[in-house]
């Protein structure tokens, strides 16, 4: 047993830790636990050798169990640190997916921060279409309203020449003064549009088909005045021609 526990104390360097520290355990506790053989009548030498031998086995047992303890703690300690390790590439591992799952994050919000950019790009390009659609159905109404202002004059020039046509011409202010109503409307209700953002495109678009129709329908009522004034005119003149008539053959 002394000779095979020397060979594991030689052999303790060539051999990994856990190893070396479960052989030496062994062989510990069977030379412990070995019964001491009786001696026959030793010899007084021979009785301070044995002693000796003992005293040093002692001492190579302390020794060992030192050794033991020392590699017990360092194998501790490299079970210690090999979880540190394991401990920090799980933190590292950790921190890598939250650094991953942030920047996917940001890439979203920066691509969604694009995409209304963009939104608002389209709104404000429509809200610049919508704002020249009005300024120019601002000036149609205008051009429109001077024209009927030119044709009330011309109205109002002809009704001193044409006495009998006052009911007629009275008729045709109303209905001129009532266009002019419908007009101003149209504008009031063009201002209301121009500051309500939701839903303009399409009711400037009905604003616009609306007023071009109604354009085109008070230029057809204003023809229809005008050759109605016309053969008034012709008709007052062939009477003032049939007067004219009579006295020169009276």
């Amino acid at each position: 047993t002394e000779g095979q526990f020397r060979n594991i104390w030689n052999n303790m360097d060539t051999m990994d830790d856990e190893t070396t520290v479960f052989m030496t355990l062994k062989s510990f506790k069977s030379f412990i636990s070995k019964p001491e053989t009786s001696q026959s009548l030793p010899e007084a030498d021979l009785a301070q050798g044995d002693l000796q031998r003992q005293y040093m086995q002692r001492i190579e047992l302390e020794d060992a169990a030192e050794k033991i303890h020392s590699r017990t703690h360092l194998l501790q300690m490299a079970q210690e640190k090999q979880q540190m390790e394991l401990s920090h590439k799980r933190a590292r591992i950790e921190l890598e997916k939250a650094a991953h799952i942030s920047a996917r994050d940001l890439e979203r919000e920066v691509d969604r921060n694009q995409e209304l950019l963009s939104r608002i790009k389209k709104l404000e390009d429509r809200e610049t279409e919508t704002a020249k659609i009005l300024s120019e159905q601002m000036d149609m109404n205008k051009t429109l309203k001077k024209s009927l202002e030119g044709q009330n004059k011309r109205l109002e020039e002809k009704d001193s020449k044409i006495s009998e046509a006052n009911e007629t011409i009275s008729s045709l202010r109303d209905e001129i003064r009532e266009l002019n109503h419908k007009i101003k409307n149209q504008e009031m209700q063009l201002i209301t549009l121009s500051t309500d953002s939701q839903g303009l495109q399409e009711q400037v678009e009905l604003q616009r088909r609306e007023t071009k129709e109604n354009s085109s329908l008070l230029k057809e009522e204003m023809e229809g005045l005008r050759k109605k004034l016309e053969r008034m005119e012709k008709i007052k003149e062939d009477m003032v021609n049939l007067e004219l008539e009579k006295e020169v053959r009276d």
